[in-house]
């Protein structure tokens, strides 16, 4: 094995393990966001740590959709 083949083999791995590391973060990051998402309304407020927007419109008159999503985590002080 030459010295340039090692570097490339090395430099790989480090990639490789680089993408798993991001993978893996977005991965959580979804998780803890998708605890609420999808709920339907009575599940949605049944759930203490979710909360239900109502469907609106914007100034343009396009339609939102209601949906759920997680309260805020409280502020530290």
């Amino acid at each position: 094995m030459t010295m340039q083949t090692g570097l490339l083999k090395t430099a790989g791995a480090a990639a490789a393990i680089g993408l798993l590391l991001l993978f893996t973060t977005d991965a959580d990051a979804q998780a803890k966001k998708s605890a609420c998402a999808g709920l339907q309304e009575t599940a949605c407020k049944a759930n203490s740590s979710c909360s239900w927007v109502k469907a609106t419109k914007t100034k343009k008159g396009t339609a939102r959709r209601a949906y759920c999503r997680a309260k805020p985590a409280p502020k530290k002080k």
